[in-house]
């Protein structure tokens, strides 16, 4: 994927570190579909690569199969989706961002299944 998509997306400013309090969770149980599971059978059946659970903003659990590790560049994809929505309902939340920059779009009212419209403003952008 590095190969396609080059970019690199690196924190802004000095991340804060977070306190550990890790408990071993690995036997903790939990259901799921009428089958109980530990959160290690779960990370082992799934195929997760990683997992980290945070209490009160402190790390409590955080374990890595196969190459992971904490510094480990790990392709997301559509988690990277969820990531983004999170946090834009909490800008939105606090009124820091707006819809057009999630359409992706500055405001111009045109309409895009008709880029020859000479009455849209898209158009009249357009040198003639």
């Amino acid at each position: 994927m590095r190969q396609i998509a080059p970019a690199l997306v690196c924190a802004g400013g000095k991340a804060k570190s977070l306190e550990h309090e890790e408990r071993d969770l690995e036997s903790l149980a939990f259901e799921h579909e009428g089958q109980s599971y530990t959160i290690a059978q779960m990370m082992n059946e799934t195929h997760v690569d990683g997992l980290l659970l945070l209490q009160d903003g402190k790390i409590v659990f955080e374990r890595y199969r196969g190459e992971m590790t904490p510094t480990s560049l790990h392709l997301l994809q559509s988690v990277s989706k969820t990531l983004t929505a999170s946090l834009a309902g909490v800008l939105i939340e606090q009124g820091r961002l707006v819809q057009h920059l999630l359409d992706m779009r500055s405001g111009t009212a045109f309409d895009e299944t008709d880029y020859e419209d000479e009455d849209s403003e898209s158009y009249s952008t357009r040198p003639r």
